[in-house]
């Protein structure tokens, strides 16, 4: 079986606005823990907040499927692709938003080669997932019916969205790896999402 391990900018790009999304929506509220990226909420809220959840999921099926089968990255192809417009409001400033977005997360992502996405690579060089997939295999008497397994790691865990199921393809956060490397074992929900795609 291949196991291919990727940190799609994309990917990490939704949610980094899943994130900002959040803050606007709960920064004020007592109980909220605030997520990176924190922005100020008192300021103009640039997101299309009436319908950002739904736009967001339709977003991140899209990029999904894309994914599954090449190394789509629309970020770099084209910044002002549908796929991430829309979830800004519609208005005259909507393009300056999706820009400014888009260099933050740069700044934060790839500074000079300095940024999360080499901290991230540093950390996945450090983790053995294909002995535990194996283990996986043997112990639930997976019948692997896709040879080819391919793992999208993420910055932070998706909430707007239920789990993401589908075949040959899993999305795991930083959050749940790290759980991993120190109780070497997978979480049940990153354990059933690779039994899934095996099937």
């Amino acid at each position: 079986m291949i196991v291919h391990t990727n940190l799609s900018f994309s990917l990490n790009y939704l949610i980094y606005m899943q994130n900002i999304f959040l803050n606007y929506q709960h920064g004020n509220e007592e109980n909220f823990n605030p997520v990176f990226p924190f922005c100020n909420t008192s300021c103009n809220n640039p997101l299309n907040t009436e319908n950002f959840k739904e736009k967001w999921g339709n977003s991140l099926e899209v990029l999904i499927n894309k994914r599954i089968n090449s190394q789509f990255e629309p970020l770099l192809e084209n910044l002002h692709d549908s796929i991430f417009i829309n979830l800004f409001k519609n208005d005259d400033e909507r393009d300056k938003y999706l820009l400014e977005s888009y260099k933050s997360f740069l700044a934060w992502w790839e500074p000079d080669g300095f940024g999360a996405q080499l901290l991230l690579e540093m950390f996945l060089e450090k983790i053995d997932l294909y002995t535990e997939i194996q283990k996986i295999i043997k112990e639930h008497q997976v019948s692997v019916t896709h040879d080819k397994l391919k793992i999208d790691v993420i910055y932070d865990d998706i909430v707007l969205t239920s789990p993401i199921l589908k075949l040959g393809y899993v999305i795991v956060s930083y959050k749940e790896l790290f759980h991993f490397k120190l109780t070497n074992s997978l979480s049940e929900k990153v354990t059933n999402q690779i039994m899934y795609a095996l099937n």
